[in-house]
């Protein structure tokens, strides 16, 4: 059970409160740089660059903590979902409005990454599993009553980040060749 007091639920609430006012600060500034629909469209599709396209779930989270703490869904199946919502509306907008993902970098870098099967959809994969081992790290974080009782954290919490960090670097390494190719940069 969900408790205030004890100190990683405490840490949870703070990232969550975090995220969902980063989340609504960028809506209200691309909601004033473009048309509030626009800035609505734009606000999803760099949510769903986080869900899809990087290897922890922030993303997901802003949805799955709510249901975790509500209905005490797991997050790891909350999150499976997610990443349908994120597919799903992006194959819309890449339908009906593909324009809209030139307005910001991470938009243009999105679809480039969900129209060009290889190699960018190997981020993708990556990115998923990612996202499953937070999330599967995640749940504990809830179910847990302190830090001791965090048994899967203990057991495979190093490797987690050692993983994460091998897979960042790589993403980071990609993205920054990916961008000197866009601008036609020498190295």
């Amino acid at each position: 059970m969900f408790h205030i007091k004890h100190q990683t639920h405490k840490e949870t609430l703070i990232r969550f409160a975090l995220l969902i006012g980063t989340l609504v600060i960028y809506t209200v500034y691309l909601s004033t740089q473009y048309s509030p629909r626009e800035g609505l469209g734009l606000s999803f599709l760099t949510w769903s660059f986080f869900v899809l396209c990087t290897p922890i779930a922030d993303g997901g989270f802003i949805i799955a903590f709510p249901l975790r703490l509500l209905f005490q869904i797991k997050m790891l199946h909350t999150q499976i979902v997610v990443w349908f919502i994120a597919l799903g509306g992006n194959i819309a907008f890449l339908v009906t409005n593909k324009e809209i993902y030139s307005h910001t970098i991470i938009t243009s870098l999105l679809r480039q990454i969900l129209t060009t099967p290889w190699p960018y959809w190997v981020i993708l994969g990556l990115c998923l599993l990612g996202t499953l081992l937070s999330i599967y790290f995640g749940d504990e974080i809830i179910d847990a009553k302190n830090h001791a009782n965090r048994k899967k954290y203990h057991q495979h919490g190093f490797k987690y980040k050692i993983f994460s960090s091998v897979v960042l670097m790589g993403l980071v390494v990609a993205l920054y060749y990916h961008l000197i190719a866009q601008f036609g940069l020498q190295i």
